[in-house]
């Protein structure tokens, strides 16, 4: 120990010692969700098409004078009875 904190000393700025594992993502590449990842976005995604519910026609938005944002454009919102516990029984 007293050898790693001498060589950080010299070496590095002052402050506090980084682990050894400073940016590395081993931890998240090997991980079970990361290779999951896929498949969940996979079966969201045909959720969505299947069941999704796009926005109010332009007609009806100028209408009821509500507008879409720049992050809802091409959002697809899932009907109101999809609760979690729905899409987790599919």
């Amino acid at each position: 120990m007293w050898k790693r904190l001498k060589k950080e000393a010299e070496t590095a700025a002052p402050g506090p010692v980084q682990h050894g594992n400073v940016g590395t993502q081993h931890r998240h590449v090997s991980s079970v969700s990361f290779s999951v990842e896929p498949d969940v976005v996979a079966f969201i995604t045909a959720v969505g098409v299947e069941y999704g519910e796009s926005y109010a026609t332009r007609f009806i938005r100028e209408r009821t004078s509500v507008g879409l944002r720049n992050e809802e454009e091409g959002c697809v919102d899932l009907p109101s009875y999809f609760s979690k516990r729905k899409l987790y029984e599919r």
